[in-house]
């Protein structure tokens, strides 16, 4: 089972110039991604659509039809592309973005964009949605192996990890999520690192980066984490009653006698919130224990 968290993160590099630099470098690659991610969106779209293209010459459209006069995008392509999409935006952005992105970002990026296209065009050509368009809001994405030298450090007690050589350290403030603990078990081997991304979430125009957590403008690191599925044993003879109502959500409880006319009404739990149980119009909510 793969889980997603969301860990703010900063640059530490303790030279100044040198701490600017790397966050122009990673502005930079960010404006790539988006450029790139634009790019490879309408490239596939393109493929997909040529046969819509009527105002294309009708010689060269029926030279590529197949016998029932269907425009094949493959006939077009170059043979060693025919069939495969991610091949064709690799070679649309490899050459733009080469010496600017590293290659493991934009190739993350393709993968990515080809991915979650398919669903996007179905529901553009169906008219339930449209061809997604990216901004500078989009995360930079890139493999697990691009991720190094996770390590805890005992003085301060922050973990740090380096990503294309830049040096970056987290911030796990209240930690609600237990993310700390979830970065301990990947040092641990529990738990494995899989594909994540880093988004930037700006509040102004000055693009200046916080350093420690307490700016407007900070980093986040998108991990997601591949978790080994836990096999849990039924307990023999346990039973679980549960009661719709109109005025609540799903009610459910382990106590026979609370099932049999709410004679243990506080071992009752509520699945739900506290805004969703007040909208409508519950008279308490009791919470899970």
């Amino acid at each position: 089972m793969v889980i997603s968290r969301k860990i703010e993160v900063y640059v530490c590099e303790p030279d100044k110039e040198l701490k600017k630099e790397y966050v122009r470098k990673i502005l930079k690659w960010r404006e790539g991604v988006r450029r790139a991610a634009n790019m490879i969106v309408a490239h596939m779209f393109v493929q997909r659509e040529i046969a819509q293209f009527t105002y294309l010459d009708d010689e060269l459209l029926q030279r590529f039809a197949n016998e029932k006069g269907q425009v094949l995008t493959s006939a077009i392509l170059k043979s060693t592309m025919a069939n495969n999409e991610q091949k064709c935006t690799c070679q649309v952005v490899d050459p733009i973005l080469r010496g600017e992105v590293p290659s493991d970002i934009y190739n993350s990026l393709n993968q990515y964009i080809s991915k979650s296209f398919g669903d996007t065009y179905i529901n553009a050509v169906n008219e339930k949605g449209y061809i997604r368009s990216y901004n500078n809001n989009i995360p930079i994405p890139f493999s697990a192996k691009a991720i190094s030298d996770i390590h805890r450090n005992d003085e301060d007690e922050n973990y740090y990890f380096t990503l294309f050589g830049i040096p970056f350290c987290c911030r796990f403030g209240r930690d609600r999520s237990n993310n700390e603990d979830i970065v301990r078990r990947c040092l641990t081997g529990e738990y494995h690192l899989c594909s994540s991304c880093i988004l930037i979430e700006e509040k102004n125009d000055d693009r200046i980066l916080s350093s420690n957590g307490k700016g407007k403008n900070k980093m986040f690191l998108l991990v997601n984490v591949d978790i080994p599925a836990q096999q849990v044993d039924l307990i023999e003879g346990k039973k679980m009653f549960a009661f719709l109502g109109l005025r609540s959500p799903i009610l459910c409880t382990c106590d026979i006698d609370a099932a049999n006319g709410y004679k243990n009404e506080l071992n009752w739990f509520v699945i739900g919130n506290e805004e969703y149980n007040a909208t409508m119009g519950a008279d308490t909510f009791l919470g899970c224990r």
